[in-house]
């Protein structure tokens, strides 16, 4: 399962860079609840380095 392998492989990537990194259950279901409570922005630039 390729995708499965990927998943795993970036996180943990995630984990040598970063203190604490949540994962979960691939594949698993979720529902969540979500209030938006303001404006936010997030900078995504993936050819910035850490």
């Amino acid at each position: 399962m390729a995708a499965k392998n990927l998943y795993e492989y970036f996180v943990s990537k995630a984990r040598e860079k970063l203190n604490r990194v949540g994962s979960g259950e691939f594949q698993a279901m979720m529902k969540i609840e979500l209030i938006n409570d303001g404006p936010v922005t997030l900078l995504l630039d993936s050819r910035k380095e850490f």
